[in-house]
C-alpha cells in the first residue's frame, strides 16, 4: 500500500486515476445501497421499510451501559414468541 502511495505521489494522472476510480466505486456501492432500500420498500409487510428490513447497526450509539452487581440475582428472560405466519 505504501509503495503504490509513494507511486502514485510523483505522478499526477496516476493520483487523478485513483481518486476517479474511488469516487465510481463509492458511487456504485450508494446505488446498491439504496436499490436494496427501495426493493424492501416495495416488498410489502407492516413497516415503513416493508417486511424483510434490515438494521444498519452502524446508526446506532451507545448512550448508556447497565451494570449489574456480582450477587445481583437476574431473571432470565422468557422466550420470544413464535414468528407471525405471513399471508
Amino acid at each position: 500500500e505504501i509503495r503504490s502511495i509513494e507511486n502514485m505521489a510523483g505522478n499526477m494522472h496516476k493520483c487523478l486515476d485513483y481518486a476517479a476510480y474511488q469516487a465510481e466505486y463509492d458511487r456504485y456501492n450508494e446505488e446498491k445501497r439504496q436499490e436494496e432500500l427501495e426493493k424492501m420498500m416495495n416488498e410489502g409487510g407492516d413497516g415503513f421499510l416493508g417486511g424483510s428490513a434490515r438494521v444498519d447497526w452502524h446508526d446506532f450509539v451507545v448512550v448508556e451501559t447497565i451494570d449489574f452487581a456480582v450477587d445481583e440475582v437476574v431473571e432470565a428472560l422468557p422466550p420470544p414468541p413464535p414468528p407471525l405466519p405471513k399471508e
